[in-house]
């Protein structure tokens, strides 16, 4: 959408005015003003001015539409972008879980545990008591499975060497 220069308005205006099947008074009176052949140079003045008020005013109207546009289509952006955001920030989100998730079932594999459900939700159960029956408990566990994974990073590095 742009906004046309005054000459061309005015004979789209004046266009429109002929195809409507009924027109305001005022709109009666700038279409016989305008067709009229001699006007006296009051009419002229009034015709001028009169088509100037209308064109301003599809003027600033064009313009508000075209702003109006605009902002739209900054939101549009704006919302696309804060949705890509939040879909990534959701993927990244999941792929962490996962990769948490993967870490520790391997550990599974490292301690050779059985990888039956209940036993494994069974032994975390039991101990998690003992933990909150000796807090120094979990600090021991840690110990012994931070050595476990140290050797067995010793291991792989030595591996492949």
């Amino acid at each position: 959408m742009e906004i046309k220069d005054f000459e061309t308005w005015k004979s789209e205006y004046f266009s429109e005015l002929e195809k409507k099947e009924k027109l305001t008074s005022n709109e009666r009176m700038i279409f016989d003003l305008n067709n009229q052949p001699e006007k006296s140079a009051i009419e002229k003045n009034a015709l001028s001015s009169l088509l100037n008020n209308h064109y301003r005013e599809y003027k600033r109207d064009t313009e508000y539409q075209i702003e109006r546009e605009k902002s739209k289509e900054q939101q549009k952006a704006i919302l696309a972008k804060l949705k890509k955001a939040d879909s990534q920030r959701k993927s990244n989100n999941r792929k962490k879980r996962e990769h948490e998730l993967i870490t520790i079932g391997a550990l599974t594999d490292l301690t050779k545990f059985p990888k039956d459900r209940g036993t494994v939700t069974g032994a975390f159960l039991y101990i998690l008591d003992r933990i909150k029956e000796n807090p120094g408990f979990e600090h021991q566990l840690k110990i012994r499975g931070d050595d476990l994974l140290r050797q067995r990073e010793i291991e792989k590095k030595g591996e492949s060497k």
